[in-house]
């Protein structure tokens, strides 16, 4: 016997007394006759049954949904949890890799900075050097005949001094041209 025909049998066993307890009338009217759908017993309580299934494939199905989202909820958290440590890895591999690159500026920037006091400390040598080289005085030569500037190298020599090239255009104001040939001569 399944349980529809046994709640059938027990109602409609039972019926006539639940009846005879009521202290009202129920018997209907023409008109709630009219508006009242009459089914079956048997045909309720399979219209249950299936409503009953139905609620249960549905509290199934809510499970499965309730599962499935409580394994997605906590794939999330891992997924999130790994993302927050990448994320706090890549943060800490940024703070080292400019911290390199701070220290490699620095590195450069110091080689840079003595390389240019050195070349500087060069430059000034070089200027100090080049300000001790006396000073050259501007010589306007004199034109004068070949002859007269041959005497005139030959007075100097007769004194008797050591001459350079440079002492004799300077001393007599001649073009070292001249100079050279003439002593050449001599």
């Amino acid at each position: 016997m399944t349980v529809k025909n046994a709640l059938s049998s027990e109602l409609i066993k039972s019926l006539p007394q639940i009846l005879d307890e009521m202290e009202y009338d129920i018997r209907p009217t023409a008109e709630i006759a009219a508006r009242v759908v009459i089914k079956s017993l048997p045909q309720i309580l399979d219209d249950m049954e299936e409503n009953i299934r139905l609620a249960a494939e549905a509290a199934r199905g809510a499970g499965e949904a309730a599962r499935a989202a409580t394994k997605a909820s906590m794939e999330g958290a891992k997924r999130a949890v790994e993302a927050r440590r990448a994320g706090e890895k890549a943060a800490e591999e940024a703070v080292e890799a400019a911290q390199e690159a701070s220290k490699t500026a620095n590195r450069v920037f110091s080689d840079i900075k003595a390389e240019l006091l050195q070349r500087i400390e060069s430059l000034e040598e070089r200027v100090k050097n080049l300000e001790a080289i006396p000073k050259e005085e501007v010589i306007v030569l004199r034109e004068i005949s070949r002859d007269e500037a041959k005497t005139e190298i030959e007075r100097l020599f007769a004194e008797g001094n050591t001459l350079y090239y440079s002492d004799i255009t300077k001393e007599l104001r001649l073009d070292i041209e001249i100079v050279v040939d003439i002593c050449e001569e001599l």
